[in-house]
């Protein structure tokens, strides 16, 4: 039998962290699914996203077994250029998976040092997690265009391979890095559940809305708020998640605070993935106009959980409504989210019924699919085939 590949992993946050979203979930699931098949060393922070305080009964700076990986959890101020290089070194590997473009730490140290053949060449994969959406260049985009530019300029990135999760973000790949570029479509592998989790009643003129991500800019919780000026029945919308910008928060705030009286904001806090399935049971609708998403674990877990979701078109989740599990609406069309939640807000429990047999169909459909776990060993296996 052959010898199993390593693959190391360079991700900013990994469980049992939670706040840093979507890569998490996509590369606890991927190691997960595939341990059988390829070794896993992971280097990533010793602490989750906003949080000063390290995880517990881990050894910092230092490899740790978790799972089907070893994770090498490093402080702030480990991550040196000279540490990374030297890691990158003396650490036995056959590919490299980096899963953002613009990390500094993460992903550009990496890709130079191999450029600059400081370190051993070796196969990098990398997975831009939807930060080429328009919506997502538009945030910081001066900064973000001239890394680009001057990236394409030295061929930074003329030899790596590009994970793509749908055929959109391979267009948006090829749209900043030509149509030569080697790109593999690959969907996230989910952890999904089609239990019958809806266990309340759907009461008619009644709405309750959840918004469930980190609060940034990108995904447009502002934008979320000032949709809801318009609404003129009883709406309650609570929010959930780390406050990754304070200063977006902020402003957020300012836009709670001019809201009808007839909309109740609520922010709750952070909740930890187990708890994230109880959230969405408890509400109608996931409403959550991104600005753009690679693939969107948590419009997964509000599907698993049969609450329908109303999203922005800046996601691969597309024909919602066709299927009947939800809503896939241009940002511009504010007066079309206004009339989604007039719709649901008269709907009653015969009928969101309806909806969860509805979701558990498209889950079928869309959501399972054992080729995706072909599909990502062939991704890996590929790249080492290949350099």
């Amino acid at each position: 039998m052959a010898e199993k590949k390593t693959i190391l992993i360079f991700t900013p946050y990994y469980i049992p962290g939670f706040k840093g979203g979507g890569p998490i979930r996509s590369i606890s699931n991927l190691v997960d699914r595939l341990g059988n098949d390829f070794n896993f060393k992971i280097i990533t922070y010793d602490r989750d996203l906003g949080d000063e305080s390290v995880y517990d009964g881990i050894v910092q700076n230092s490899w740790n077994d978790l799972g089907n990986a070893k994770v090498f959890y490093a402080s702030h101020k480990w991550l040196s250029f000279a540490n990374l290089k030297s890691l990158l070194k003396n650490t036995d590997y056959d590919s490299i998976y980096l899963n953002s473009f613009f990390s500094f730490k993460f992903s550009m140290v990496q890709v130079l040092l191999r450029k600059l053949k400081l370190v051993p060449h070796r196969p990098i994969i990398l997975a831009p997690r939807g930060e080429f959406s328009p919506g997502a260049l538009n945030i910081k985009k001066l900064k973000k265009s001239v890394f680009i530019k001057l990236s394409k300029l030295v061929g930074m990135y003329s030899n790596i391979i590009w994970h793509s999760t749908s055929f959109e973000e391979q267009e948006h790949i090829k749209q900043q890095f030509g149509n030569t570029v080697s790109t593999h479509i690959v969907p996230n592998l989910p952890a999904i559940s089609k239990d019958d989790f809806r266990n309340r009643k759907k009461e008619k003129k009644s709405l309750k809305l959840v918004f469930l991500s980190r609060i940034s800019p990108k995904k447009n919780l502002d934008g979320a708020l000032r949709m809801l000026r318009e609404v003129s029945f009883p709406l309650t919308f609570n929010i959930y998640g780390p406050i990754e910008d304070l200063e977006y928060w902020k402003e957020c705030q300012k836009i709670m605070k001019i809201l009808p009286s007839n909309i109740m904001v609520n922010y709750k806090g952070e909740v930890n993935n187990n708890k994230v399935q109880g959230v969405f049971e408890k509400h109608d609708a996931f409403f959550f106009p991104t600005h753009g998403e690679n693939y969107g674990h948590v419009i997964v877990e509000a599907l698993s959980s049969k609450c329908l979701v109303i999203l922005s078109d800046q996601t691969p989740w597309r024909s919602l409504e066709k299927s009947g599990v939800g809503w896939d609406i241009p940002l511009e069309e504010q007066h079309h989210f206004s009339a989604v939640f007039k719709d649901i807000y008269n709907m009653d429990d015969i009928e969101m019924k309806k909806r969860a047999d509805n979701i558990n169909k498209y889950i079928d459909k869309h959501i399972i699919d054992e080729s995706v776990v072909e599909n990502s060993i062939m991704l890996f296996s590929s790249s080492l085939e290949r350099d």
